[in-house]
């Protein structure tokens, strides 16, 4: 993450199409004491809509409630393995923020249900995190 180049996010994303058009839906899972009612979890859902052009892939998303968020992902290798990764550069409020950019690895899981495992997955964790599996952290470090 950008302010805190020693974590890593892990969170769920799904791709998916509507009316000819891409959409990415992902779920970041933050465990916090002050959302005791959730089980002490706080999940922020994002959705975007998903172009891919040139070599880049987009995601945007314009809702009100969320206000502008824009990040271009930077593949190293198009998806046909079972890691994607690259670089994003992103920023949120053209503007009111500087841009950044993080490394990112993808991970695909396949067409199988998303499960209370895969959501106990998510969250934010220090990057030498056991939960932190050797391979994801290989790719990462491909990027740092």
């Amino acid at each position: 993450m950008a302010a805190m180049p020693h974590k890593v996010i892990r969170a769920l994303t799904q791709v998916y199409q509507r009316d000819g058009l891409t959409f990415a839906t992902t779920l970041e899972v933050y465990r916090t004491s002050e959302h005791q009612f959730l089980g002490g979890r706080y999940i922020r859902r994002q959705t975007y809509f998903v172009s891919y052009c040139g070599g880049r892939i987009y995601f945007l998303n314009a809702a009100p409630e969320t206000r502008f968020i824009m990040m271009i992902f930077y593949p190293e290798t198009i998806p046909t393995f079972d890691f994607l990764h690259g670089r994003v550069m992103s920023v949120s409020d053209i503007g009111s923020r500087k841009i950044f950019q993080i490394p990112i690895a993808l991970q695909r899981l396949g067409n199988s249900r998303v499960t209370k495992s895969k959501l106990d997955a998510c969250g934010i964790f220090d990057y030498d995190s056991p939960e932190i599996d050797e391979e994801v952290r290989k790719r990462i470090d491909l990027e740092w």
